[in-house]
């Protein structure tokens, strides 16, 4: 898991950043890797719908919207349910979200979006037509993780690791979960002058909880089943014109 905290004050230094630092700190002792972005004192204007991001990927206004875009990829946070939203301004938003999508086929374009709450998407945009397939992707298992531990080793002073094992002791531990302790127990070998060594990686992962509890996991299984579930009603029978063959 990995949290932005945004600070939209214009004083960079002022209360907010304060606070967002108590936040930082305890994210980071429960073992969430974080990172920080100032949005600065510039007015940052709404959409003006010219579809110019369409065309080049960027924003029209050359502000930290475009900065900003290229580090959100969690896809709930961009179109969260209209129900459950109180800003009008968020809902219109997402139907101006969903008028671009309609569009995306006609250019030929493919939309790829990812999502720990899929079940805070408003339902429009995973109706037939927009987002058409949906694919659960599951906690790493074994010996998923002990590749990530392998990547995230790779060119890094070591000594007698044994990747396996601590796949072993990894469970539920995601791919930032595994990036984080590898970096924590880095900058712990660095101190001290030595290699990475199997002893610190185990000291490092015995003070972090993995990301997803088992309890997110039930979660995560029922909202599997009720995608699933609306995947197989949207997937009706095209209608249309039917071609006459000679």
């Amino acid at each position: 898991m990995k949290v932005l905290l945004i600070n939209g004050s214009p004083n960079q230094h002022g209360c907010t950043d304060t606070a967002l630092s108590e936040v930082e700190g305890q994210l980071h002792r429960e073992g969430i890797e974080t990172e920080r972005y100032w949005v600065g004192r510039q007015p940052v204007p709404g959409c003006l719908g010219c579809g110019h991001c369409v065309e080049t990927g960027k924003c029209v206004f050359r502000d930290g919207v475009n900065e900003l875009a290229a580090r959100v990829d969690e896809f709930d946070a961009l179109v969260p349910s209209r129900k459950e939203s109180t800003h009008a301004s968020m809902a219109g938003e997402v139907n101006e979200f969903l008028s671009q999508l309609n569009n995306c086929g006609k250019k030929g374009v493919f939309v790829i979006a990812t999502s720990n709450r899929p079940d805070m998407i408003d339902p429009a945009v995973l109706r037939t037509g927009r987002i058409d397939r949906m694919i659960y992707v599951p906690v790493p298992d074994k010996d998923a993780r002990r590749l990530l531990f392998e990547i995230n080793l790779k060119d890094r002073p070591t000594e007698d690791v044994d990747c396996a094992a601590l796949a072993e002791r990894t469970v539920n531990f995601v791919a930032s979960d595994i990036a984080y302790a590898v970096n924590d127990a880095a900058i712990t070998a660095a101190f001290a002058n030595v290699p990475i060594s199997q002893k610190i990686l185990c000291e490092t992962l015995d003070c972090m909880r993995p990301s997803v509890t088992e309890e997110m996991l039930a979660e995560y299984d029922k909202l599997r089943d009720k995608m699933t579930g609306m995947e197989r009603r949207a997937a009706r029978t095209p209608i249309g014109f039917k071609r006459q063959t000679h």
